[in-house]
């Protein structure tokens, strides 16, 4: 690999070393080892462009049973299979952390690979994923307004730590995930994922002050990592209307659109807001007989709503179905809705509905987990489901998503 390069720093109290261009044919990558915990990061993206409404990138992170020197899986097969929910779990902290500074009209297969290589036991790999993923996309000529920094913080008796290892983990009453960008200068949290045993408010703000010098250190790391081995973005046709087009399209609106978000009830809401975009299609479709806009009309209506909501948030403190920040939809609750379970119960808040159902088992019924991080049962399983009628969709039902995934386990953690 003689066209790599090494970078090292010391952060909190353990090195923090990275190798760049470790992959040579993926658009961006590097190794990026915390104490003797390391993960391999690396971004492509395709040069096909997709005809979608969506940016469609793909986050995928694993654990090679190899990093915690286990032989673990199936004794028939004895490899990775599948990802588990911890991985699925540490994929969408990842995710989220970067999602937000792609361009949102980029419409390009983009996909984020992170195998986690070796484990040291003390330090947990998710954030140095995170990391990973975002020196890889930062060296790569994938459009993205990255950098961003990733940091774990824990408390024992009200002492603030820097990432954690685990036996601190167990001793604290706080784990916290903070992921941040610079943005006019300024250290900005982005991502938030949280396991605490009720603390106030406060804590949280402190963990925050706490991190933030961390956040700003490993930013400023990948910042000279990047100028130094980066390579030039691609450049992207824009999904975005011309000012000209785009200026035509608010002159047709109006307050029309504005109109229809401020519709209080929910299904009469969206009724009017596509009535509203089908107009529209109807008029540009005669001003532009060559259909020059239909490439650019989806993604900025999309962005007019998102921007009209906000604007009725901030400017009116107002939520599309005109509650104040501070009301909530009417609540309702009842219990033993089915026979035979051992218990069951039905929760409702204005159209949201959340059928809970228990089963309760003997000893003999724990899940056995096997991980580089963990191995024995689980006595507790709290599974979420979504299916398609729950937002009146038709869709294939292929079992559970990495949303149902990180839904359940966020109800579970609470």
């Amino acid at each position: 690999m003689k066209n790599t390069k090494d970078f090292e720093i010391t952060l909190g109290d353990r090195p923090l070393k990275v190798k760049v261009n470790v992959a040579e044919q993926a658009g961006g990558s590097c190794l990026v080892q915390y104490g003797e915990t390391s993960v391999l990061g690396a971004s492509t993206m395709s040069s096909r462009k997709l005809d979608t409404d969506f940016f469609p990138l793909t986050v995928e992170y694993q654990e090679k049973f190899y990093a915690a020197g286990k032989i673990l899986g199936s004794r028939f097969t004895r490899r990775e299979g599948n990802p588990t929910v911890k991985e699925i779990l540490s994929g969408r902290v990842v995710d989220r952390s970067i999602r937000p500074l792609f361009p949102t009209d980029l419409r390009q297969d983009t996909q984020v690979i992170l195998y986690c290589l070796t484990w040291d036991e003390q330090n947990s790999p998710t954030p140095i994923a995170a990391l990973s993923a975002s020196l890889s996309l930062g060296v790569s000529d994938i459009p993205w307004n990255g950098p961003i920094a990733c940091v774990q913080i824990g408390r024992i008796n009200g002492e603030l730590i820097l990432n954690p290892t685990y036996e601190q983990k167990d001793k604290g009453d706080l784990n916290i995930i903070f992921s941040a960008a610079e943005i006019n200068n300024e250290v900005v949290i982005n991502m938030i994922e949280v396991m605490a045993e009720e603390v106030g408010e406060e804590a949280i703000n402190q963990a925050v002050a706490f991190a933030k010098p961390y956040l700003k250190q490993l930013i400023d790391f990948q910042k000279e990592i990047i100028a130094a081995c980066g390579k030039t973005k691609q450049e992207f046709e824009s999904l975005y209307p011309n000012s000209e087009l785009e200026k035509e399209i608010k002159n047709f609106l109006g307050t029309t659109l504005e109109e229809a978000i401020a519709e209080k009830d929910d299904e009469a809401r969206e009724l009017k807001i596509n009535q509203v975009k089908e107009a529209l299609l109807s008029d540009l479709a005669v001003t532009h007989p060559d259909g020059s806009y239909k490439k650019h009309i989806s993604t900025f209506f999309e962005e007019e709503i998102n921007r009209l909501v906000h604007e009725l948030a901030t400017k009116k403190k107002q939520r599309i179905d005109g509650r104040g920040f501070e009301e909530i939809r009417p609540l309702s609750a009842s219990i033993d809705l089915l026979p035979r379970v051992h218990a069951s119960a039905l929760f409702t808040r204005g159209m949201t509905h959340a059928l809970s159902i228990l089963t309760l088992g003997a000893p003999g019924d724990q899940q056995i987990l096997e991980g580089i991080d963990f191995i024995g049962k689980k006595r507790y399983l709290h599974h979420y489901n979504f299916p398609p009628y729950s937002s009146g969709e038709v869709k294939q039902m292929r079992g559970q998503g990495r949303r149902e995934l990180g839904h359940g386990m966020l109800a579970e953690n609470a």
